[in-house]
């Protein structure tokens, strides 16, 4: 029975690795997707924006052309600007699917513009009719634009989401380190070291610099966080909090002083952890607070965090 339950215990284990392991694929081709995706779209947004330029010349060649009552070579202007949104096109529908609606919007435009064409050749050019279409085409293009930036910004909210999972799930990490590492320190206050929990002591005091150096490198190495000032702020004070910490126990001593410092070092990563879990108007909220006034007197780091919010 416990050989049985045993192997039970291994096959959800290796269970629950490989979803995390399919988890993390699904996350990474997300991200590829997402990456890939918004680097056609700038290229695409850059090309409307070139549509939309030609377009206006020609509706003011169009308005030229009305005041001199001579409509020579007008078409030429348009066929030139039909191509151009035909090639657009053609890139748009060979991306992902997403971008289908822009290619929707600049295969109407392409329609006007057309119409345009077919207008400005005939015998008798009327030109309300060709500024109308020429207008539209206008229309459209802006709105292919738009629906352009549109999709980017979504994308843009799926990669930031993604970060701020990946970093909250660093900061809780760190936290259940820095937990264990307080709740050791907590069972030897007071206690008369031996020789061996004075080297066990000094390993926790590896243990919280490593901790320290990791978040310092979070902080350099999550783009934007620094430029956060409540995170700024945040990192400051657990650099500060796990130093003096780190310190004390390298010397393989223990007293109050390092269990308050790993104590508010846990609260304020309680605090971050809570803060990235919030919807983005309430983490503004957190951080606008965090942002105003200076240091109350007397005030501890992990004290003026939680004043912060």
């Amino acid at each position: 029975t416990q050989n049985q339950t045993g192997g039970a215990t291994q096959n959800q284990d290796e269970a629950i690795e490989a979803l995390e392991q399919m988890l993390e694929e699904l996350d990474n081709a997300g991200r590829n997707k997402d990456s890939a995706l918004r680097r056609m779209l700038a290229s695409v947004i850059e090309s409307i924006e070139a549509l939309i330029t030609r377009q206006e010349r020609e509706l003011a060649n169009l308005a030229d052309a009305r005041a001199r009552g001579d409509f020579t070579g007008l078409d030429a202007g348009m066929i030139r600007l039909d191509q151009n949104t035909l090639g657009v096109l053609a890139q748009v529908r060979e991306g992902p699917g997403e971008m289908r609606s822009v290619g929707d919007l600049l295969e109407d435009a392409s329609v006007q513009q057309r119409e345009a064409i077919r207008l400005l050749r005939a015998d008798e050019i009327v030109a309300d009719g060709v500024a109308f279409a020429e207008g539209e085409s206008l229309r459209l293009l802006g709105e292919a634009k738009a629906e352009a930036e549109k999709i980017d910004e979504q994308a843009q909210d799926r990669e930031q989401d993604r970060k701020r999972a990946e970093l909250r799930q660093a900061y809780r990490e760190a936290l259940e380190e820095q937990v264990a590492l307080s709740a050791e320190s907590g069972e030897l206050v007071g206690a008369e070291l031996t020789r061996r929990q004075r080297a066990g002591v000094r390993s926790m005091g590896a243990r919280q610099r490593t901790l320290q150096e990791r978040l310092r490198a979070l902080l350099g190495e999550v783009e934007g966080l620094s430029e956060s000032v409540m995170f700024a702020l945040a990192h400051e004070q657990l650099d500060a909090l796990m130093e003096a910490a780190g310190q004390t126990l390298g010397r393989g001593e223990v007293d109050r002083g390092v269990v308050l410092n790993q104590s508010m070092s846990v609260q304020t990563l309680q605090m971050l952890v809570e803060a990235l879990g919030q919807p983005e108007q309430e983490e503004q909220e957190f951080e606008d607070a965090g942002g105003g006034g200076g240091g109350g007197g007397g005030q501890g780091p992990g004290a003026r965090i939680s004043s912060a919010i």
